[in-house]
C-alpha cells in the first residue's frame, strides 16, 4: 500500500505528470494509426467525424478546466478567463457545422463567440488593476507555458498546413485531398490534445495551491499554540 501510495505521488507531481501526458499521446496516437490502417484515410478528414470531434472534445474540455480554475483562483482570473474563451472559440468552430444546421450560417461566431468575447472583457475589465502583475506571475505556470506552446503549434504549424500553396508539387496527384485531410488532420488533434493537458495543469495547479493552504494553516496555528505554551511556561 505504500508503494502504491509513492507512485501515485509521484505521477501527481509535475514530472510524473509530464510522463503521463506522454503516455497518453502515444497511446493516442497509436490508436488512431490503427483506426487509419483499418478504415482507411477517408475517416481522418470525415465532416463530424471521430477526429474533428475529439478536437472539438480536447478543446472544450480545457476551456472547461481554464475556466473553473480561474473561478477557484485568487490570482490571474483575467489571463485565465482569457485562455478558456480563445480555446472556447475554437471547440465552437470545430462544431461550426453542426451549429449551422441547428440555428444559422456562422452560428458559432453569434451564439458562442460573442458572448466569450464579452465574459473575456468583462473580466479584464473588472481587474484590471492586478491584470499585468498577476498575468507576469501566470506566465510562469505550467499551465500556460503549455498553453502558449500548443497555441504557437495551432496557430502557426497547423495553419501552414491548411493552405493549398503547401501542397503545389503534389496537387496533381490523385490522393492530394487525402494526404492534406491526413496530416493537417493529425496535427490538429495533437495541438488539441496539448491544450486539454494545459487545462489539467491549471485546474491541478489552483486546486494544489489550495490544498497546501488548508493543510499549511492548521500547521501553523498549531505551531502558534505550541510556542505560546512554551512561553507561558
Amino acid at each position: 500500500m505504500t508503494y502504491l501510495r509513492q507512485l501515485a505521488e509521484v505521477a501527481v507531481r509535475e514530472p510524473g505528470r509530464l510522463v503521463i501526458y506522454g503516455v497518453i499521446s502515444f497511446v493516442f496516437g497509436q490508436a488512431l494509426y490503427e483506426l487509419l490502417v483499418s478504415q482507411g484515410v477517408g475517416f481522418i478528414g470525415q465532416e463530424n467525424g471521430l477526429v474533428e470531434w475529439s478536437q472539438a472534445i480536447f478543446a472544450a474540455f480545457a476551456a472547461a478546466a481554464f475556466f473553473i480554475a480561474a473561478k477557484r483562483s485568487d490570482y490571474g482570473k483575467a489571463g485565465l478567463v482569457l485562455c478558456g474563451a480563445l480555446i472556447g472559440y475554437a471547440a465552437a468552430r470545430e462544431c461550426d457545422q453542426v451549429l449551422e444546421t441547428i440555428f444559422f450560417s456562422d452560428a458559432h461566431k453569434y451564439l458562442i463567440g460573442l458572448p466569450l468575447l464579452v465574459i473575456a472583457i468583462a473580466t479584464a475589465w473588472k481587474y484590471r488593476q492586478t491584470v499585468l502583475t498577476d498575468s507576469l506571475r501566470l506566465a510562469r505556470t505550467p499551465a500556460i507555458v503549455m498553453f502558449g506552446v500548443a497555441g504557437v503549434y495551432l496557430c502557426a504549424v497547423c495553419q501552414i498546413f491548411d493552405r493549398p500553396g503547401f501542397w503545389v508539387g503534389i496537387d496533381d496527384h490523385p490522393n492530394a485531398l487525402a494526404t492534406k485531410m491526413l496530416v493537417e488532420e493529425f496535427a490538429e488533434v495533437f495541438g488539441y490534445l496539448l491544450v486539454a493537458f494545459s487545462g489539467i495543469e491549471a485546474f491541478i495547479e489552483t486546486f494544489g495551491r489550495r490544498a497546501t493552504e488548508s493543510i499549511a494553516l492548521p500547521l501553523n496555528d498549531a505551531n502558534r499554540t505550541d510556542a505560546t505554551a512554551r512561553r507561558a511556561a
